[in-house]
């Protein structure tokens, strides 16, 4: 099977990624190294307890929720979401996630399969997991696991990811923010609309006082 071809970054490329990243870690709080140091005995002597007890917890949900259809025919480029996992575990420095199989048999669809996935980033946070949704294909569940995680992880982190999705997040971001500057001029002239229209239907109402814009005038 061809896969894409894989070319060596430039001197370039590779400046830029080591100036970005001292840009990171000059940014980030020294909280976060504090953080990121703490000793996780609990974690690491007996991650596979800690596992059993995620994944009994949420092994019986109210509905099995399936990863979506993919169209990879598409797709021009992919990035596993256990590698972006790792990799943000890496970067936060804390130990690698732990992954826990949960498979069973749905009606009218027969084995599926998904992960519930944990880490401990911090004796504050403890355990972060995240609960995949269920695939009959067990690779895609593991990386459907994997994202659910990175979701869960970025939150409790308060961090994110920058990459070019970023780029098209913000750029939506900032149309649906001038979408929404729009719409509430729009919603200020219809107010002063119908006022006005209010104030002509009470000129022409049978009875009604003469209305005169110059009735401060003497």
């Amino acid at each position: 099977m061809n896969h894409a071809q894989h070319h060596t970054a430039t001197v370039e490329e590779a400046a830029t990624v080591e100036h970005v990243w001292n840009l990171i870690t000059v940014a980030r709080a020294p909280e976060f190294y504090a953080i990121s140091r703490c000793p996780r005995r609990r974690w690491i002597e007996r991650p596979e307890v800690v596992m059993r007890q995620l994944g009994i917890a949420d092994r019986y949900p109210t509905r099995l929720v399936m990863v979506p259809e993919e169209d990879w025919s598409g797709v021009a480029f992919w990035k596993s979401r256990q590698a972006t996992l790792r990799q943000l575990c890496d970067s936060l420095q804390i130990p690698p996630p732990g992954y826990v199989q949960d498979t069973r048999q749905a009606p009218g669809v027969g084995t599926v399969h998904r992960f519930i996935v944990a880490c401990a980033p911090s004796p504050d946070l403890h355990v972060v997991s995240g609960a995949g949704r269920f695939s009959t294909d067990i690779h895609i569940a593991r990386e459907d696991g994997g994202a659910a995680l990175t979701t869960t992880l970025l939150g409790a982190t308060q961090m994110n990811l920058s990459d070019y999705r970023t780029d098209l997040l913000r750029a939506a971001n900032a149309e649906i923010a001038d979408l929404r500057h729009q719409l509430d001029e729009v919603k200020v002239k219809h107010a002063t609309l119908k006022v006005k229209y209010m104030d002509l239907r009470g000129d022409f109402a049978p009875g009604a006082a003469p209305h005169s814009s110059n009735s401060d005038d003497n």
